[in-house]
């Protein structure tokens, strides 16, 4: 609940629907996991922003098609009106949410004109969509194998710095680490763990 205080009156706006439309944001800031996940995705959109200007000039370049080629026909009344019109309609158009409705007026006209809409989608939806796809999925692999690595690196850091601050040697030289050592171990694991990390001595 957020209140303003306006004037000398006391008089308090609440605005409860902020409060409501922050609890998501704050809930990702204050999980470790799902702020980690939201950091990959805004790599990995970074990553394909290429592919989705390329995907809007494909879309861009039909409307204005489409509004050239259905100027003064049922169909350009219909859904090529104007430049945003065709661009709005051939947007939705690759989420097929309004195939075949789009495409009917000028199909009740001449059958050939339905090619017109059947090129953008196969081209559009079937190998530019899924290459963005593609995309996304082999940029959102690499950054969590990246992760992994890391996570791996550091794991492995702690335990060679552990050992090294720890060991002991026997007669023959060898290195070891006794059962204090190992009792330090689990130690310094649980305040890992439990988000009390010690400095090793």
């Amino acid at each position: 609940m957020i209140a303003v205080y306006v004037g000398s009156r006391n008089k308090y706006l609440i605005f409860p629907w902020i409060a409501s439309l922050s609890r998501p944001y704050q809930l990702v800031f204050m999980v470790t996991v799902l702020r980690n996940y939201w950091a990959r995705y805004w790599h990995v959109i970074k990553g394909s922003i290429m592919m989705v200007i390329f995907i809007l000039f494909y879309i861009l370049y039909f409307a204005i098609l489409g509004e050239r080629l259905f100027v003064g026909t049922l169909q350009g009344a219909n859904g090529f009106q104007n430049f945003f019109q065709s661009f709005w309609s051939m947007f939705v158009l690759l989420t097929t949410s309004n195939y075949p409705d789009i495409m009917l007026p000028s199909y009740k006209v001449t059958g050939y004109m339905c090619m017109f809409f059947i090129i953008f989608l196969f081209v559009g939806l079937f190998l530019l969509m899924n290459l963005l796809l593609a995309i996304f999925y082999s940029d959102y692999q690499t950054k969590t194998d990246e992760t992994i690595d890391s996570n791996d690196a550091d794991r492995n850091k702690y335990f060679h710095d552990f050992f090294t601050f720890n060991h002991k040697k026997r007669e023959d030289g060898v290195k070891f680490i006794d059962r204090d050592g190992v009792l330090q171990l689990f130690l310094e694991v649980h305040s890992l763990v439990s988000r009390k990390d010690k400095t090793m001595k």
